[in-house]
């Protein structure tokens, strides 16, 4: 959510693009989403959660990188597979948090964790984002967005075990 409030502004300002084809192509960026949740279910039951977790954090993460510091010819396809891979993060994120605790404390931890997530990824991302660009770092901005996904990987480790 954070990367896609500030796209449009990204690829007009970073990359060249002309407002309406920015705008044209964050929003076309989201059709696949129906597609990824649905897709992200699938290897769910084939590969297990974690493992679709894992490749949605290393293709968002990776995506973003090469988006911030990949040549100009890369950028749609990593605006178009950022978005993709990120929807994809969705059904096994759910899935995994509502098997953390006991039964009785399911719906009180996704609601928290979505309620935290929305802050940081509707608030605290854009605003950091922001900050960096106007200090001239917006490629820097996104490459620490993926990255840190990335860093979300190893966590996965301390996730209890699936059942």
């Amino acid at each position: 959510v954070g990367v896609y409030t500030l796209l449009p502004l990204y690829l007009v300002t970073q990359r060249g693009f002309e407002l309406n084809t920015a705008n044209l192509l964050v929003s076309l960026s989201r059709l696949p989403a129906l597609a990824v949740v649905l897709s992200a279910g699938y290897l769910c039951d084939r590969w297990g959660l974690g493992r679709t977790i894992l490749l949605s954090l290393a293709i968002t993460g990776t995506a973003l990188i090469l988006l911030a510091f990949g040549p100009d010819s890369l950028a749609v396809a990593m605006v178009l597979v950022q978005s993709a891979a990120g929807a994809g993060l969705f059904p096994p994120t759910l899935a995994r948090l509502a098997r953390q605790g006991p039964p009785e404390t399911r719906a009180l931890t996704i609601s928290l964790t979505v309620a935290l997530a929305a802050f940081t990824g509707a608030g605290l991302v854009p605003i950091g984002i922001g900050y960096l660009a106007d200090l001239g770092f917006f490629d820097l901005a996104l490459a620490a967005g993926g990255a840190v996904t990335l860093l979300g990987i190893p966590l996965l480790a301390y996730l209890k075990t699936e059942q």
